[in-house]
């Protein structure tokens, strides 16, 4: 009886005494990342002004620094100018300290981007695919470009740490599975360990929306007090939602899935299986596809704003209608997660900038009167639609840190 009550206590401590490291590190990681981040976001900064932001004491600050400093990711610059007092020693990223790859798999087309510590995208290739690839063609596709990328470049594969492979659909992040793309064509298949196995490096799998956020948040970092959503359009339409800078994920990860709301019960039939998804009209394919019945030269997006700049009647008529249904979006996403921004980003907002002014200005723009004072819509950032690939490297970045310190 005594022994058993002993081995009880005992085994409370063991838990206690490994919750208590655990927490201990979790609290260490998360300060890094933080020192990090704003050495990052000030470009030559001392240890005092990072004190002040961070609001922790001058000792850590100088104790996470020299970490920083002797894991080759943080260099010290110039001294600040002046007799008074000691001069202040100015802190950088080093920006080429280490590299990650971002893959972004779309229905035509595959993007690489190799990504410094500055969220520079050092190089980058577009592959077109076919839109019925499987995920292992995807993935040896990807490799076999990656790399000619490197190997024409000055660059190491060594300097390449980890990879984050984005993608829409319902992502399964902690497993690395794609649990549903509609897009793709693809369901439960595990990218994660295919792609590991294929590069001989860390994977990350992210939703492509839920990336591009991340991008977001980072460049722009006072959207991290703000509950913001972020819509795209492009070969689909998808969102993702930052409380505060933290993402809402829902239950199984497929919060923000708007692209797959209904909005026409007699509509044309979805890749998902149901009818009238706002998925079906929302997206630049459908645009040059309701083109093609006008004029069979249309192959992009370009081709209907050159058109609707020329007043063609049927480029006005596409354009309306994209309108309508954008913000029928705007409204839902309004109503349903009360943000005080929405960005819009995504290939369509990239090619046709004008189109956030054209729709604000038509007939189908009424806002529900409680979000009049509140909700700002807004561009993605000078990202030139390439926000999904940055948000990816930030997040294959921190994967790397929280590895480096653990």
């Amino acid at each position: 009886m005594l022994q058993s009550l002993s081995q009880k206590i005992f085994s409370r401590v063991i838990k206690m005494n490994y919750l208590d490291s655990q927490d201990y590190m979790d609290v260490k990681i998360h300060n890094i990342n933080l020192i990090f981040d704003i050495i990052k976001l000030n470009k030559g900064i001392s240890r005092t002004e990072i004190a002040k932001i961070s609001k922790m004491s001058s000792m850590s600050i100088t104790r996470i620094v020299t970490q920083l400093i002797n894991e080759n990711l943080v260099y010290q610059g110039e001294t600040s100018k002046g007799n008074v007092g000691r001069r202040a020693v100015y802190l950088h990223i080093n920006p080429n300290a280490f590299y990650t790859l971002t893959i972004n798999i779309d229905i035509n087309h595959i993007s690489l981007a190799v990504v410094n510590l500055a969220n520079k995208i050092i190089l980058q290739t577009l592959i077109d695919i076919n839109r019925n690839i499987s995920m292992e063609e995807a993935v040896d596709t990807s490799y076999e470009s990656y790399k000619k990328l490197i190997e024409n470049s000055n660059i190491e594969f060594e300097q390449i740490k980890c990879i984050t492979i984005v993608c829409a659909g319902i992502i399964d992040n902690n497993k690395g599975i794609i649990t549903f793309s509609a897009q793709m064509k693809w369901k439960d298949i595990n990218i994660q360990n295919y792609a590991s196995d294929k590069f001989k490096l860390d994977v990350l799998v992210e939703n492509d929306v839920k990336a591009a956020i991340q991008c977001e948040i980072q460049v722009n970092n006072k959207f991290k007090n703000e509950n913001i959503v972020y819509l795209t359009i492009g070969s689909g339409v998808g969102a993702a939602v930052s409380n505060k800078g933290k993402i809402f994920r829902g239950e199984n990860n497929s919060a923000g899935e708007i692209g797959h709301t209904i909005v026409d019960v007699d509509g044309i039939m979805c890749e998902c299986g149901r009818k009238g998804c706002l998925n079906t009209i929302l997206n630049i394919n459908s645009m040059i596809n309701s083109a093609k019945k006008y004029d069979k030269s249309i192959n992009s997006i370009r081709d209907i704003i050159y058109n609707y700049y020329r007043k063609q009647p049927w480029a006005e008529e596409i354009v309306d209608k994209i309108c309508k249904y954008f913000c029928i979006a705007i409204n839902n996403i309004a109503c349903s997660y009360n943000p005080t921004l929405i960005i819009i980003g995504g290939e369509l907002i990239y090619k046709f900038p004008e189109f956030l002014t054209i729709a604000q200005n038509s007939i189908y723009a009424v806002e529900y009167r409680p979000f009049n004072d509140i909700l700002n819509i807004v561009v993605e950032s000078e990202t030139k639609g390439r926000a999904n690939l940055i948000g990816g490297a930030i997040l294959a970045q921190k994967y790397v840190l929280n590895k480096i310190f653990t």
